[in-house]
């Protein structure tokens, strides 16, 4: 089974599935949940009820429990009738999940891709464009810039997943501090294909908090991912 990676972190257990298997495989495993057929078929396109799938499986696997997960009307997740705290992300076939008991939880996972380029207007900010902007090569074709980007992106994604208020402006209402790109790991994770790890600090302006986080990231051959926990058990 593709489970890619199982980690803690302050607290939280976090994971990233690799999806190579098909909707049967997947029913299968998972037939024992009551509700599992119903929601299945609320989703029409096959990529999505893979997503739903996969999202199952992997909180199975990192959980060891039968957790159901339902959505508010903002679309934030939570665990039915369970205190614990989710998010979940997906991406070009690879999902993310993770779990707090009490704190706020964000995670995101980005597949690498230069559009991201293509939007950077919508998400960076002046001070931020100033320490992103590095154009050496990673790997061949890979390039610093992408990866910063892709990073920025991601990890305000997690911050505003934590934050769940309406109408975040990524440039006006977060900021990333500047951070240099990790781009080595231990050969446990190189074996998976991981190439990078480390850091970034990272504030919001949204709410009166204006509350200071510190996300965490992993560069994959395929994606970044990053994950933040918010200090207080109820962040509202």
């Amino acid at each position: 089974m593709p489970l890619l990676r199982r980690w803690e972190y302050k607290g939280a257990v976090c994971g990233i599935w690799k999806v190579t298997e098909t909707q049967e495989w997947f029913s299968g495993k998972l037939s024992d949940l009551p509700y599992l057929k119903a929601e299945l078929e609320s989703y029409k396109a096959d990529s999505r009820k893979m997503e739903y799938l996969a999202v199952r499986m992997l909180l199975n696997e990192i959980a060891a429990d039968n957790l159901r997960i339902l959505h508010y009307k903002s679309g934030k997740p939570y665990i039915e009738g369970n205190s614990l705290k989710i998010s979940v992300s997906h991406t070009k076939g690879y999902v993310a999940v993770c779990l707090h008991q009490h704190n706020e939880v964000g995670i995101d996972i980005e597949y690498i891709s230069p559009r991201i380029k293509k939007i950077s207007s919508r998400f960076v900010r002046e001070d931020e464009m100033s320490f992103i902007k590095d154009y050496s090569c990673i790997d061949g074709d890979g390039c610093r810039y992408v990866y910063n980007l892709l990073l920025l992106w991601s990890a305000k994604e997690a911050i505003y997943k934590i934050i769940d208020q309406p109408e975040v402006d990524f440039t006006n209402h977060m900021r990333i501090y500047p951070f240099v790109l990790g781009m080595s790991v231990e050969k446990q994770l190189s074996d998976m294909g991981f190439i990078g790890c480390g850091s970034i600090e990272s504030q919001e302006y949204k709410t009166e908090k204006k509350s200071v986080f510190s996300v965490e990231y992993l560069v994959h051959e395929d994606f970044v991912c990053t994950c933040c926990i918010s200090d207080q058990p109820l962040f509202v």
